[in-house]
């Protein structure tokens, strides 16, 4: 059963990040949709999905990218251009970890999809959907895990939210 979590906050703008397990834990792939909640999307990009995990140890890399996958809108699945932070501090809260698109990266416009695999080391920690849906949450809206959302002239803001199971 996979979890989900639905991400709001940033005016009309919302996202979806989808996790499902693989490799007997071993393996988490997050997909990660921006959207709108107008049929008329507003013009923004985001390039960083923040995330905590349970059981998250500072100073130890329990989690590692494994391959990021990019799909436009309609369009054939390409190699992404993203990577993997740890211990991340934001104007808007510390989050274990941040997904982040390089600068040769293409950040994601609404209707695309991010498809990233993050493995854990060998013999470390396991995933399970409780690392994400127990996480502490690292907001005042209480985030477990949020999209930096920017629009035109230098604005951004924050879309976040829990993960629950999907049903």
């Amino acid at each position: 059963m996979p979890i989900q979590a639905v991400l709001q906050g940033a005016g009309l703008i919302s996202g979806l990040v989808r996790i499902d397990l693989s490799d007997g834990g071993r393996c988490a792939v997050c997909t990660i949709m921006l959207g709108s909640l107008t049929s008329d999307p507003c013009p923004c990009t985001a390039d960083q999905l923040l995330f905590n995990v349970l059981n998250y140890q500072t100073g130890k890399k329990q989690i590692q990218l494994q391959h990021a996958e990019y799909v436009p809108r309609g369009g054939t699945v390409q190699r992404a251009s993203w990577q993997l932070q740890e211990d991340v501090e934001f104007a808007y809260g510390r989050f274990d970890y941040a997904l982040v698109c390089s600068d040769e990266g293409r950040p994601l416009m609404p209707g695309d999809l991010l498809i990233v695999r993050l493995c854990t080391n060998p013999g470390g920690l396991r995933f399970g959907y409780e690392c994400f849906m127990d996480a502490p949450a690292s907001t005042f809206n209480g985030f477990q895990t949020a999209l930096v959302i920017k629009y035109p002239g230098y604005r951004q803001m924050l879309a976040g939210g829990q993960f629950e199971p999907d049903f």
